[in-house]
């Protein structure tokens, strides 16, 4: 049987060129969620790109199976569609 990939909500940052920091939410592996760890080749899912340099400040709540984050990723394309006049 085949091991069920376990994803955790993180706040992550990372410095950028111009001296300042940029943060974001993600939900990473549960694995390399681990406070102050410095990820590298995170891919960034709406562009492709990999980006390197993200650091987890935090890693929080309850560990989700990929499936379930699936499912619920492609949840708010109904709610708009019902919601948008």
């Amino acid at each position: 049987m085949a091991r069920r990939q376990m994803y955790v909500q993180c706040e992550l940052s990372k410095r950028m060129e111009d001296g300042g920091v940029a943060r974001m939410v993600s939900w990473i592996r549960q694995e390399v969620a681990l406070p102050g760890r410095l990820l590298r080749g995170l891919e960034d899912t709406d562009t492709g790109r990999i980006e390197s340099g993200w650091r987890v400040d935090s890693a929080a709540g309850t560990p989700m199976p990929e499936q379930v984050l699936m499912k619920q990723s492609r949840d708010y394309t109904k709610q708009r569609k019902a919601s948008d006049i």
